[in-house]
């Protein structure tokens, strides 16, 4: 049984992470957090089938005393497994959302200095001096880059996580 605890103390690990990335606040931050958690993923779920395969293997040739703890180890292994069977979809659509969170605000972000420098082209507009005219579409052009780079990553966003809803 003691292999079968090693085994089960280091899916748990596992779990733990799991479950923290999965209760966390989705942000861009967390992309990478759930993908090292996802890539864990096969060796705990080997752990812990090793264990229960283990527990299975003794059960007959253990002492009284420790069937019940046997039979605890098992249900406890079978119980992790269970919660790891729906954690890879999970971690998956929280590495998309927080992908697209990511790619969302910088597009955002585009789009707001492109809007500053659209008022900024129309100030320099105001002006009516040759100058201020030709400042004035150099200001324009550099807004419509800023706005097309902007709908660019709200694009990114919405195909990397379609359920946002970033039309």
């Amino acid at each position: 049984l003691a292999e079968a605890t090693s085994r089960l103390e280091a899916a748990d690990r596992v779990v733990i992470e799991v479950d923290e990335v999965i209760r966390a606040k989705v942000e861009p931050s967390l992309g990478p957090k759930a993908s090292a958690a996802k890539d864990k993923l096969d060796g705990a779920v080997g752990d812990l089938s090793s264990a229960v395969e283990i527990i299975d293997e003794v059960s007959g040739d253990l002492p009284e005393d420790e069937i019940a703890r046997a039979d605890a180890l098992k249900a406890s292994a079978r119980a992790r497994l269970e919660i790891l069977e729906h954690a890879e979809g999970i971690l998956d659509a929280n590495i998309h959302a927080a992908e697209a969170l990511g790619e969302a605000n910088a597009g955002w972000d585009l789009v707001l200095e492109a809007e500053k420098l659209a008022d900024s082209s129309v100030a320099e507009y105001n002006k009516l001096t040759k100058e201020a005219v030709r400042k004035s579409q150099d200001l324009s052009t550099q807004s419509e880059r800023k706005l097309t780079d902007g709908r660019a990553k709200l694009d990114s966003a919405e195909k990397s996580f379609p359920e946002s809803g970033l039309e």
